[in-house]
């Protein structure tokens, strides 16, 4: 589930680099137009990676991912975010169903 999206054109210097950083609700993706970025990713599962971009290559970072971009010449590039939904965001206080019968779960509902 995704929606909002932001568009931003970066334009990264030699020698550029941006904070190690994770947006817990939003994915974000890299699209370069010119130069070289390099995307550094620290995932739970499969640990330390790097990969280096150039013109016309693109990366997705998901939502709750820490990474950071770096350059080592001009860049320019395009970053695009979108809110990531979780469809399990809900928290239950209560069954629900038709007072007096039995829910989907088994319990009457009072």
């Amino acid at each position: 589930w995704a929606l909002l999206r932001h568009v931003h054109r970066i334009c990264v210097e030699d020698g550029g680099f941006c904070s190690r950083h994770v947006h817990v609700g939003k994915a974000n993706a890299f699209f370069v137009e010119k130069g070289r970025l390099q995307i550094e990713v620290w995932e739970e599962q499969r640990g330390y990676q790097t990969t280096t971009l150039g013109p016309g290559d693109s990366i997705t970072i998901p939502a709750g991912v820490e990474h950071r971009f770096s350059a080592d010449m001009d860049v320019v590039a395009y970053e695009v975010y979108w809110v990531c939904l979780d469809p399990a965001d809900i928290k239950r206080y209560s069954e629900s169903g038709v007072q007096g019968q039995e829910n989907k779960n088994g319990v009457t509902v009072p």
